[in-house]
This record gives C-alpha cells, sequence and structure tokens, in this order.
C-alpha cells in the first residue's frame, strides 16, 4: 500500500528504483534554488562523498504573490510557514 491504494506489479515487471548523480552540496544547492527550493537540512557523512537534502518549495508563495495582487499576504506566509501547499 502507498498512501492508502493498493499497488499491484506483474511479475517480472521491471521497476526504476533510483537515479543517482555527482554533485558538490554547493552546486546541488544552487540547482535547488534555481528550481524553487530551499534547503531546510542537510545530513552528510565526514569525507561529504553521501548527502541527502530536506528541501522545500518556496516558489508557490511568490507566485501567488506575482500572480493574485489582492490575495492575502498575511495568509501566504503561514501557509508558506506551515509548510502547506
Amino acid at each position: 500500500r502507498v498512501d492508502g491504494e493498493e499497488v499491484a506489479f506483474a511479475a517480472g515487471e521491471p521497476l526504476h528504483t533510483e537515479n543517482s548523480y555527482k554533485y558538490a552540496p554547493e552546486e546541488f544547492q544552487a540547482k535547488a534554488e534555481s528550481a524553487g527550493f530551499e534547503r531546510v537540512a542537510l545530513w552528510q557523512d565526514d569525507r561529504r562523498y553521501f548527502m541527502v537534502y530536506l528541501l522545500r518549495v518556496v516558489a508557490q508563495a511568490a507566485r501567488l504573490r506575482a500572480n493574485l495582487p489582492s490575495v492575502d499576504h498575511g495568509l501566504v506566509d503561514g501557509l508558506k510557514r506551515s509548510g502547506r501547499p
């Protein structure tokens, strides 16, 4: 089950499980920021060989402000802080 929904796979069905890309932390963060994300947390090993980023979307609130001039900015900021879309 995924999010309460049954997911079935056929016998022998190929599954793509991951993509692996190699970036320095600063390079990946720049890519994430240019795509509308901000870093919440970063975990990495001592040698910086492996890292896991926790990112959050920041572009949605900016789009709301740009496209809906009459929007209640306090409400938009509250939604942004809550992490809700």
